[in-house]
């Protein structure tokens, strides 16, 4: 009988660099690096994706995603850039966001394109993803800039949130609309890594740019309900403190 210890990584992901292995038998050992995995019998270790030593890697050890340097801003890859994304009130929308290495939030914003009715506003949002390539439930939302008053990019500061390497979905909610809602700067191509349509005409002639959620009005945001895809996403971007 063998026995895996192993510390839970960031959102599923398996943190290997804190596994121990147990035999009650005769055992083999696999070491590599500063870890070591003693294994008995015909046992498959799979360790795809995991953190070690706070990055995020693929099967070959190369660390995989962004790294976001301290006081610099990025987010969500997209081909092109448009200044007319305007999702309808209260839908959710999420692109991909993959980090490689764990930062600290000290930001996040959005630029606005042309303003909407008066009191409207844009909450800015993290989802985890669920383990099948879309968002799931709400890692982080820090609140909201506003959709009216002026054009340009708007943000919200002193923020102090961890977000440890791993794959996530950014995106917003429009809320407060009654008749126009901001347009944003965004996308209307595809983002990496882009969802995938059990639809194949769509998936061969459509740029798929992230995920649309069920309509929460201007409720609170919570857990992202997947409506379907997106063809349109705004660009959340998010500073590293």
């Amino acid at each position: 009988m063998i026995s895996l210890q192993c510390r839970a990584g960031a959102y599923g992901v398996l943190d290997v660099s804190s596994c121990s292995l147990y035999a009650t038998a005769t055992f083999y050992r696999i070491t590599t690096g500063s870890w070591s995995v003693y294994l008995r019998g015909n046992v498959v270790l799979d360790v795809s994706q995991r953190v070690i030593g706070g990055m995020f890697q693929d099967s070959g050890g190369v660390p995989y995603g962004k790294v976001i340097r301290s006081g610099n801003y990025d987010g969500p890859d997209m081909v092109t850039l448009l200044a007319t994304v305007a999702p309808g009130n209260g839908v959710p929308t999420a692109a991909a966001f993959v980090l490689a290495q764990a930062i600290t939030i000290a930001a996040m914003g959005v630029n606005i394109g042309t303003i909407g009715d008066v009191g409207s506003t844009v909450a800015l949002a993290i989802w985890s993803d669920d383990g099948t390539n879309r968002p799931g439930a709400l890692f982080y939302s820090p609140g909201s800039v506003a959709g009216d008053g002026a054009t340009g990019y708007k943000e919200l500061t002193g923020l102090s949130q961890p977000l440890p390497a791993g794959k996530y979905w950014v995106g917003t909610v429009t809320q407060n609309v009654t008749t126009t809602a901001p347009k944003m700067y965004g996308s209307n191509s595809a983002c990496f890594p882009a969802p995938q349509s059990g639809n194949g005409n769509t998936a061969s002639s459509t740029m798929l740019t992230g995920w649309q959620g069920t309509n929460i009005g201007n409720a609170p945001v919570g857990a992202f309900t997947v409506a379907g895809i997106i063809q349109q996403n705004p660009k959340v971007v998010i500073k590293a403190a």
